[in-house]
Order: C-alpha cells, then sequence, then structure tokens
C-alpha cells in the first residue's frame, strides 16, 4: 500500500542553554602605556642555567623590551626571589627586536626545578604595537601591570590574562646527571607555542591547565 508522502516533519532535540564560561579578560592594548608582563610557563624538565626565547615574528613594528627578568613562580603573580635573575641580551638589559625575528637571552644562572611553574617578567615601555607574536591560547593565567615591575616579589593589583605575548619559549640547561634521552650540557627547550598573529586579542580559558605535550628538542649551547 502506497503512503502518502509527509512534508515539513523533523526530529528536534531539546537544547538547553550552556553552563556560562570563565570572563573575558579585559582587552589590553599593549604599547600604549608602560606595562609588565609577567607571564607563567610549565617546564618539564629542570637545570641549573634558563635562557628565554622572545619573539616579534608577527609584528609589523621593532619591538622594545626594556627589562626581562626570570623566576620560579610560587603561585599566582609571585615569585621566589632566591631563584631568580635578570636577563640580559649581549650584556644589555634593554633590546629591540625587528619585525618577524626572534631573540634569545644570555644563559641566566637560575636553578629550576623539573616541573616546575616560571615567571617571565618583561617590560614594554610606551611604544607602537600593531599585531602581537603571541599565543592567543593559553590555558594558563598570566599577569600585567602598570610600570616596570620585572623584579617586584608580587605584582600589585594585576590584571590576569590567558595568553604568551611575546614569548616563545624556554631552554634548560640539562645537568650532567638527568637521566633523560637528552644530552647533558646543552639546552631542552620547552616551546611556549607555535606563534599566532593577533591584534590585540583577549582569549578565554581555564587557567594552570598547560602542559608541554612535544616531545623535548634540543638547540645548541
Amino acid at each position: 500500500m502506497h503512503l502518502p508522502r509527509r512534508r515539513g516533519v523533523a526530529a528536534i532535540n531539546p537544547r538547553f542553554p550552556a553552563a556560562p564560561g570563565p570572563p573575558r579578560p579585559p582587552q589590553i592594548i599593549y604599547g600604549t602605556a608602560d606595562t609588565t608582563l609577567r607571564e607563567i610557563v610549565h617546564i618539564s624538565i629542570g637545570g641549573p642555567q634558563v635562557r628565554v626565547v622572545f619573539t616579534n615574528e608577527f609584528g609589523t613594528d621593532p619591538l622594545t623590551i626594556g627589562a626581562a627578568h626570570i623566576a620560579v613562580s610560587q603561585g599566582d603573580s609571585t615569585i621566589n626571589l632566591v631563584s631568580a635573575a635578570g636577563l640580559t641580551f649581549g650584556g644589555r638589559t634593554m633590546v629591540t627586536i625587528p619585525p618577524g625575528a626572534l631573540m634569545v637571552s644570555d644563559p641566566a644562572e637560575v636553578k629550576v626545578p623539573a616541573g616546575s611553574d616560571l615567571a617571565i617578567s618583561l617590560f614594554l615601555p610606551t611604544q607602537t604595537i600593531t599585531h602581537l607574536s603571541q599565543h592567543g591560547g593559553a590555558d594558563q593565567t598570566s599577569y600585567t601591570a602598570p610600570g616596570n615591575v620585572v623584579g617586584a616579589k608580587t605584582l600589585d593589583s594585576p590584571t590576569e590574562i590567558r595568553s604568551w605575548p611575546f614569548v616563545k619559549g624556554v631552554d634548560v640547561k640539562v645537568p650532567p646527571k638527568a637521566r633523560s634521552s637528552l644530552r647533558s650540557g646543552q639546552h631542552h627547550r620547552r616551546r611556549v607555542f607555535p606563534p599566532s598573529t593577533r591584534t590585540h586579542a583577549g582569549p578565554t580559558s581555564s587557567p594552570a591547565a598547560c602542559w608541554p605535550i612535544r616531545r623535548p628538542r634540543i638547540s645548541a649551547s
């Protein structure tokens, strides 16, 4: 028996409103005022010496870093001043990175434990920054504060961000007795992100969930 065709019939699954996510951090326009960024990154291998790789790969203007600092994080924006050091670039505390370029800091004598969080602080003086070289979806809370406070133990009323602007990675020197496939005396690079270009975009994500998932790579010391 031939049944008449039905038209306009569809099964509709009820949808419930999604649970509200974390509040979006305020959009920050870098370069409009003197600002310190304190970026928190996780490392898997410890060692007695570190270097930091800064990036302006997608920038269209020179990027000036007025001062930089690295320390073991003690949670939130607080750092351990005993395990800390200022960063230099060819012996200088200030550096200007050309558009499209990277800059690696001089080695800093800071003993960092395996599996620890590091706080990389950099001071950005007022300047023109049209495009950011950053990872805009970091599952980690970092911080900004007015002025040059890279060496402060705790930032005063910082603004939270969930991105890694201008930081490409961290090199940790492998100690001689490290049980690893890495060769001692060289640096293991914790690559923070494959950089992407953003025009002052503020991401939303859950904090403190990052972990190095790629196989460690060796960079020459």
